[in-house]
């Protein structure tokens, strides 16, 4: 999502691999707080509204996006099994997805950026990046489920 962003509007993107640090420590982040702060959670019917997603995309993104979503992955999705394997995809959070400092040292250590003023990035777009970036793939990430677990008002998370 920010590399077709910035480039449609003239703006040097960054290299891949910078975004590519800072999103995942983000990412590690909004990850651990979701499986810390939430011992349980109470899933819908993906509320999604295509036309409503498919209009905050770029012209040049719409129809793709459209398609991607005019069948959800979500379909393939229960919310009661989501509730019932909750606990499992926590644990599976908490083993599998690295400590944010950890993370953090790691990348400072191989000289690699960790906060948005180094990727040139507003908050403001990464905000819409993580709310928008799950549609334009047909893949379940958890950020594609958090909108069926009311749990996708991403200025709650904190990006630094």
């Amino acid at each position: 999502y920010l590399e077709d962003y910035k480039c449609l509007r003239g703006i040097w993107p960054e290299y891949h691999g910078k975004k590519v640090g800072v999103t995942s420590l983000i990412a590690a982040k909004l990850y651990r707080r979701i499986a810390e702060d939430n011992a349980s959670v109470k899933a819908s019917e993906d509320p999604l509204d295509t036309e409503t997603l498919v209009a905050r995309f770029d012209p040049e993104f719409r129809e793709d996006i459209r398609k991607l979503n005019t069948s959800p992955i979500t379909d393939l999705v229960s919310p009661r099994g989501t509730e019932d394997k909750w606990q499992e995809i926590r644990d599976a959070i908490m083993k599998y997805v690295p400590d944010p400092r950890y993370l953090t040292d790691r990348l400072r250590a191989a000289g690699g950026a960790v906060t948005l003023s180094e990727i040139h990035c507003p908050e403001s777009l990464m905000y819409d990046a993580l709310e928008l970036h799950s549609y334009m793939r047909h893949r379940i990430f958890l950020t594609r489920l958090l909108p069926m677990l009311g749990l996708d008002d991403y200025g709650n998370y904190p990006l630094g």
